[in-house]
């Protein structure tokens, strides 16, 4: 992860090299937002893992839930590695986390993007 990830805590770091890890490993070419979530679950001290954990989530929920296809990527997709939504929820996330006066990106703040988009990759 490059200098743009400065801003972001250890545990939001980790879950997004997870993320891109499950992606990588899954064949697929884009992290979306649905990798990200696998990502917080296997942080298991992470808020995002916590929260979802007390919803009964697990990995292998998680993993089950995924749909491989063929989903259609753009060029600007491939080229930042992160799917439109994973793209906004990461923007979305440095919004959030000013709104409560945090100086860093946590999972939580990632979270928070996640469910609040209505176009992401990402169904629980």
């Amino acid at each position: 992860m490059n200098n743009q990830f400065d801003r972001f805590s250890e545990d939001a770091r980790q879950a997004l090299i997870l993320a891109q890890e499950y992606a990588q490993s899954s064949g697929v070419r884009v992290i979306d937002t649905s990798y990200m979530l696998l990502g917080f679950i296997k942080i298991k001290d992470s808020v995002a893992g916590e929260i979802l954990a007390e919803f009964g989530l697990n990995a292998d929920i998680l993993e089950s839930l995924l749909v491989p296809g063929n989903k259609v990527v753009t060029g600007a997709e491939i080229q930042s590695g992160l799917s439109y939504s994973a793209q906004k929820s990461l923007e979305l996330a440095f919004t959030i986390a000013l709104k409560y006066g945090d100086s860093f990106v946590g999972t939580e703040h990632l979270l928070m993007a996640i469910l609040g988009q209505d176009n992401s990759d990402a169904y629980l």
